[in-house]
Protein backbone atom coordinates (compact mmCIF):
# COMPACT_ATOMS: atom_id res chain seq x y z
CA UNK A 1 0.00 0.00 0.00
CA UNK A 2 2.76 2.48 0.78
CA UNK A 3 4.04 2.10 -3.28
CA UNK A 4 0.74 2.51 -4.13
CA UNK A 5 1.04 5.98 -1.87
CA UNK A 6 4.45 7.40 -3.55
CA UNK A 7 3.14 6.51 -6.75
CA UNK A 8 0.37 8.94 -6.59
CA UNK A 9 2.22 11.65 -4.95
CA UNK A 10 4.97 11.55 -6.97
CA UNK A 11 1.96 11.64 -10.18
CA UNK A 12 0.29 14.91 -8.32
CA UNK A 13 3.42 16.58 -7.32
CA UNK A 14 5.86 16.90 -10.18
CA UNK A 15 5.48 17.47 -13.56
CA UNK A 16 3.37 20.74 -13.17
CA UNK A 17 3.30 22.17 -16.65
CA UNK A 18 1.48 25.20 -17.97
CA UNK A 19 -1.08 23.47 -19.45
CA UNK A 20 -1.71 20.93 -16.55
CA UNK A 21 -2.11 24.19 -14.58
CA UNK A 22 -4.73 25.86 -17.12
CA UNK A 23 -6.67 22.54 -16.95
CA UNK A 24 -6.88 22.65 -12.98
CA UNK A 25 -7.98 26.39 -13.40
CA UNK A 26 -10.43 25.67 -16.52
CA UNK A 27 -12.03 22.58 -14.34
CA UNK A 28 -12.00 24.87 -11.42
CA UNK A 29 -13.85 27.74 -12.65
CA UNK A 30 -16.65 25.45 -13.94
CA UNK A 31 -16.92 23.51 -11.00
CA UNK A 32 -17.65 26.55 -9.45
CA UNK A 33 -20.07 27.31 -12.17
CA UNK A 34 -21.88 24.10 -12.09
CA UNK A 35 -22.11 24.30 -7.62
CA UNK A 36 -23.33 27.92 -8.55
CA UNK A 37 -26.04 27.16 -10.97
CA UNK A 38 -26.59 23.54 -10.04
CA UNK A 39 -26.06 22.37 -13.10
CA UNK A 40 -24.72 18.44 -13.43
CA UNK A 41 -23.64 18.55 -17.13
CA UNK A 42 -21.30 21.25 -16.04
CA UNK A 43 -20.01 19.63 -12.93
CA UNK A 44 -19.45 16.60 -15.36
CA UNK A 45 -17.21 18.40 -17.35
CA UNK A 46 -15.67 19.89 -14.41
CA UNK A 47 -14.58 16.79 -12.78
CA UNK A 48 -13.50 15.11 -16.34
CA UNK A 49 -11.03 18.42 -16.28
CA UNK A 50 -9.89 18.27 -12.82
CA UNK A 51 -8.90 14.60 -13.51
CA UNK A 52 -6.69 15.47 -16.42
CA UNK A 53 -5.07 17.89 -14.44
CA UNK A 54 -4.30 15.82 -10.94
CA UNK A 55 -2.91 12.89 -12.96
CA UNK A 56 -1.69 14.61 -16.02
CA UNK A 57 -3.27 12.61 -18.45
CA UNK A 58 -4.68 13.80 -21.76
CA UNK A 59 -7.95 12.82 -23.69
CA UNK A 60 -6.80 9.61 -24.28
CA UNK A 61 -6.32 8.15 -20.57
CA UNK A 62 -3.32 6.54 -18.76
CA UNK A 63 -0.16 8.95 -19.97
CA UNK A 64 -0.72 8.06 -23.20
CA UNK A 65 -1.28 11.83 -24.09
CA UNK A 66 0.76 13.52 -21.40
CA UNK A 67 3.20 15.96 -22.19
CA UNK A 68 6.69 14.37 -22.49
CA UNK A 69 9.61 15.79 -19.92
CA UNK A 70 12.25 15.56 -22.42
CA UNK A 71 15.69 17.39 -21.28
CA UNK A 72 16.91 17.13 -25.08
CA UNK A 73 18.45 20.63 -26.49
CA UNK A 74 17.29 21.11 -29.71
CA UNK A 75 20.53 22.38 -32.14
CA UNK A 76 19.79 24.44 -34.48
CA UNK A 77 20.61 23.23 -37.93
CA UNK A 78 22.92 25.49 -39.76
CA UNK A 79 22.98 24.29 -43.90
CA UNK A 80 23.21 25.66 -46.83
CA UNK A 81 19.90 25.64 -48.63
CA UNK A 82 19.88 24.43 -52.76
CA UNK A 83 16.89 26.38 -54.65
CA UNK A 84 16.63 24.91 -57.35
CA UNK A 85 14.73 26.90 -60.08
CA UNK A 86 11.38 25.89 -61.84
CA UNK A 87 10.41 26.79 -65.67
CA UNK A 88 7.33 25.84 -67.62
CA UNK A 89 7.86 23.51 -70.39
CA UNK A 90 4.84 24.58 -72.25
CA UNK A 91 5.95 28.61 -71.99
CA UNK A 92 8.66 29.11 -75.14
CA UNK A 93 9.37 32.62 -73.94
CA UNK A 94 12.21 33.34 -71.29
CA UNK A 95 11.22 35.19 -68.11
CA UNK A 96 12.82 38.06 -68.83
CA UNK A 97 10.95 38.57 -72.17
CA UNK A 98 7.78 38.14 -70.10
CA UNK A 99 9.03 40.74 -67.55
CA UNK A 100 9.44 42.92 -70.30
CA UNK A 101 6.34 42.73 -71.28
CA UNK A 102 4.50 43.60 -68.69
Amino acid sequence: MDGFVQSWRRVLLTDWNALRMLRLAIGMFVLVQAVSYRDGLAGAIAGIFLVQALTNTGCCGLRSCSVSQTNQKIQPINQEVEFEEIQLKSSKKSSQEVSTQR
